[in-house]
């Protein structure tokens, strides 16, 4: 203890000496902290050499993150999309996450305008989704990711984890989420801070996929912060290894602060060219080790440039407020990390252990002397075997079992489930190997199970005994069941491994050795052995389902014709019955597997499926016959609206032509199917449709004329009589004829209602008198004693006032008409009587309204 404290005086003391340097060296930094709102930016502090990137800028209010860091969770490997992979960090001190929301809390945010996530490693972007839950966010910006692009698979360590994990979880939020960044949406404020992006574009290949990289590093979001007159680099963790750096270094210019890009690394990140481009003031480090080239060391002292290292045991932060007359260090103004006392405590069902520094313990942590794992929840995991990849050189990585109290399992035989493992020195079991224990050798498979019974290993026959231990005696020829399992070894004792033809019958042996049964992956394709290990060939049954196996016992997939059925076998192999999409086309298949053709009834629908079984849509004629098969397949019938027209389907599917009378109306549908409106001409007569297709009858306006129907709906043309009254219909176009209208060199008045007038008629000044039968009376002398000339005009004149009685007697019907009161001087008729009826052999007696001959 003594000597702990004069080690940590002589540090303290080396540490206020490089303050007192730096102070002197630097006149723009200050002791102070600026009240008020102002502008500051705040570099999470490491807490390890390996780095992590969270940096909060604060302006006036306004809160925005580049980066959010290293958090705790991690991927554990259970989903295939996630896998455990070397190199990805499970450990207390790469974590920042406990730093950043302490910070955060003390700097009073509670909303953030936007964060950015220059580029998916969980350095960055770990911490996103806690962040997007924690806080409101307005924006989000984030570039496009997939496992596929990266080029090495010792670069992808869960960088989909974390993507998926910030993506899913902005989504779930409602935040605005920005991954195809525009020009527009690369410029944007924070309060007083101008802040431009740079390298924001996401960039594709000639396959139209996101570009292939080495490592995501090269995609980093560049931001440049301009504010109070000084300008701050933050460049994630960039890389010149697609040439951003030479690409960006000119545009971006001189800047005064600069994040150094890769945390420390100076070999493919920070080149001397970038460095003389920005030549910045202040260099920000966020890794507690050194810039790893000396010559970039050199370079920063020559050119006065002054690194500082965002890493700190006791400090959240370190903070600089930024005015016009530059960066001042206010990290000293917030509040050291807590001092707790370590201890176990319970959440949700779990034990989680708590650090020193408030910290949940995650991955592996020694206490009292024992190994315990932690995961990325801080849940102490237990009663399990735990496999990670925790080192490069072991592909496959290392299993260690977890006793039930949490604890590891120690050096030592392990008897698990029936199954013998041996433990080593450092946990990780035993596997793939021959390895001597207490002066025996033992064989382990890859999965560290110990081996019995006849094995060959590195291409020698070996035996082992029930306890595990090798034998010096071979083994014989032929079949042999060792502990449950069957083998076959040939005339050299050589156990057969893959595919064997045994006495006509085709078996196959996996890598140990052992006969399979049931399904087997071999050389790309599946396989079925029965349970006497015989390969199957032809249909088989498994589990309620079938599948076809061809004459060499392959698994078929796809459309196959199979003794002249066709049969769909889906990508498990498994028959299809029922719909199937398949090659943009719906098909069925029958309980049976074979493929439809034809008319097919299925739940009350019928639906075409033509030779090919594929399921027709739209019109077709089928056997002579039109119908109409909806999008969904299913055959139309009743009403259909068709590419702009009408259809009327039977009952039977059959698309209707020529008269349809549904309910109470009338249809007329031609010979392409369509239903008619307006006037038609149907077996030389016409027919009025209205918009809904309704035949019409009686009087019908349009093409500002009117027309008569007859009860048939066929148009009526010449005389008409209705309710009384006479009309007159042109006998070509049927249109109601209305004023003077010639009929048979007869000369006829009709009213603006198409009724035919009778009696005087003052018509442009001019006096007319039409008859009973309604024709204009010419040359002769009315029955009130006027005379009227050869154009039918009134032209005697009388100079009294009298009152003319005249009886004019009908040879037939013997009608009486009197005209009173006709006055010389205007020429009026005051009051006429008008003939209301009609010779009767005159009248028609083939329709139901009269008809005027």
């Amino acid at each position: 203890m003594k000597n702990l404290k004069i080690k940590n005086l002589i540090l303290y003391s080396c540490l206020l000496y490089t303050l007192v340097i730096l102070s002197f060296s630097k006149p723009v930094f200050a002791d102070t902290i600026s009240t008020g709102g102002g502008n500051k930016i705040h570099f999470i502090n490491l807490k390890s050499k390996s780095g992590s990137d969270a940096i909060l800028l604060e302006s006036n209010g306004h809160f925005g993150l580049i980066d959010m860091g290293e958090d705790y969770d991690f991927p554990d490997g259970s989903n295939p999309l996630y896998p455990d992979r070397w190199g990805i960090s499970r450990a207390n001190e790469d974590t920042i996450e406990d730093r950043l929301f302490r910070h955060l809390k003390q700097v009073g945010v509670k909303k953030l305008d936007f964060i950015l996530g220059t580029h998916v490693h969980s350095d960055h972007i770990g911490t996103a989704d806690e962040v997007l839950k924690r806080y409101p966010v307005d924006r989000f910006y984030l570039k496009k990711y997939s496992d596929e692009r990266i080029t090495t698979q010792w670069r992808l360590w869960d960088n989909l984890y974390n993507y998926d994990n910030a993506v899913r979880t902005a989504l779930e939020r409602g935040v605005t989420l920005i991954q195809d960044i525009s020009d527009q949406d690369s410029h944007f404020k924070l309060g007083n801070m101008d802040i431009q992006l740079y390298n924001y574009k996401n960039e594709y290949g000639p396959d139209g996929k996101l570009k292939r990289v080495y490592d995501d590093n090269s995609n980093s979001i560049v931001a440049v912060v301009n504010v109070a007159g000084k300008k701050i680099y933050l460049g994630g963790d960039l890389d010149n290894d697609q040439g951003a750096e030479d690409r960006l270094g000119p545009v971006i210019g001189k800047v005064d602060m600069m994040k150094w890009n890769h945390h420390y690394d100076a070999t493919i990140s920070n080149t001397v060219n970038f460095i003389e481009n920005l030549s910045p003031s202040i260099v920000v480090q966020t890794s507690g080790a050194d810039i790893n080239r000396q010559s970039t060391t050199n370079l920063l002292r020559e050119k006065n440039i002054q690194t500082i290292k965002a890493y700190s045991k006791t400090k959240d932060a370190t903070v600089f407020d930024i005015s016009d007359s530059g960066f001042s260090n206010v990290s000293d103004s917030f509040p050291d990390i807590p001092t707790v006392s370590e201890k176990w405590y319970k959440e949700d069902g779990y034990w989680k252990y708590r650090l020193s520094d408030d910290q949940m313990a995650i991955g592996w942590k020694k206490i009292n002397g024992v190994y315990y794992f932690f995961n990325g929840q801080g849940q102490m995991q237990a009663d399990m075997w735990l496999h990670l990849k925790d080192s490069k050189e072991k592909i496959d990585g290392n299993w260690y079992y977890l006793n039930k109290d949490g604890s590891m399992q120690e050096s030592g035989w392990l008897k698990h489930d029936g199954i013998w493992y041996y433990i080593t020195w450092s946990g990780a079991r035993t596997y793939n190997e021959l390895a001597e224990i207490g002066g025996k050798k033992y064989l382990f498979d890859k999965d560290g199970k110990m081996l019995t019974g006849s094995q060959v290993f590195n291409g020698k026959k070996m035996f082992f005994a029930s306890s595990g231990a090798l034998e010096t005696d071979g083994t014989g020829s032929g079949w042999k069941k060792i502990e449950s399992n069957w083998y076959y070894f040939d005339k050299e004792g050589k156990q057969i491994v893959g595919k064997k033809e045994i006495n006509g019958l085709t078996y196959y042996f996996d890598n140990k050795g052992v006969m399979q049964t049931g399904w087997a992956f071999i050389e790309g394709h599946w396989n079925y052995f029965a349970n006497s290990g015989a390969m199957k060939t032809g249909w088989i049954k498994d589990k309620d389902t079938w599948y076809y196996l061809d004459k060499e016992g392959i698994m078929q997939t796809g459309l196959k014709e199979i003794e002249g059925t066709r049969y769909y076998l889906k990508a498990s192999g498994a028959m299809q019955i029922g719909w199937a999409f398949i090659e943009g086309h719906w098909k069925y298949f029958a309980t049976s597997g074979a493929m439809k053709t034809g008319w097919l009834k299925e739940q009350g629908l019928w639906y075409y499926l033509d030779k090919e079984g594929i399921m027709q849509t739209g019109l077709k004629e089928i056997e002579g016959t039109r119908y109409y098969l909806n999008t969904s397949g299913a055959m139309q019938t009743d009403w259909a609206f068709i590419e702009g027209h009408w259809y009327h389907f039977a009952s039977s599917g059959a698309m209707m032509t020529g008269w349809l009378k549904e309910n109470i109306h009338w249809y007329y549908l031609d010979k392409e199917g369509i239903m008619q409106t307006g006037l038609q001409e149907i077996d030389g007569k016409h027919y009025y449709f209205n918009v809904s297709g309704a035949m019409q009858t009686g009087w019908e306006l349009f093409d500002g004329s009117y027309r008569y129907f007859t009860n048939s709906g066929a148009m009526k043309k010449g005389w008409l009589k209705e309710n009384g009254l006479w009309y007159y219909l042109d006998t070509e176009t049927g249109q109601m004829a209305t004023g003077i209208h010639k009929v048979n060199d007869e000369t006829y008045y009709f009213d603006a209602n198409g009724a035919m007038q009778t009696g005087w008629k003052q018509l442009d000044g001019k006096w007319y008198y039409f008859q009973a039968d309604g024709s204009l009376l010419r040359n002769g002398t009315t029955p009130d004693g006027y005379k009227v000339n050869a154009e039918g005009v009134w032209t005697t004149s009388k100079s009294d006032e009298t009152t003319k009685e005249t009886k004019v007697e009908h040879k037939q019907d013997k009608v009486t008409e009197t005209t009173q009161a006709v006055t010389k001087e205007t020429n009026t008729q005051t009051n006429s009587s008008v003939v209301n009826e009609k010779e009767q052999a005159l009248e028609p007696v083939s329709e139901t309204t009269e008809e005027k001959n």
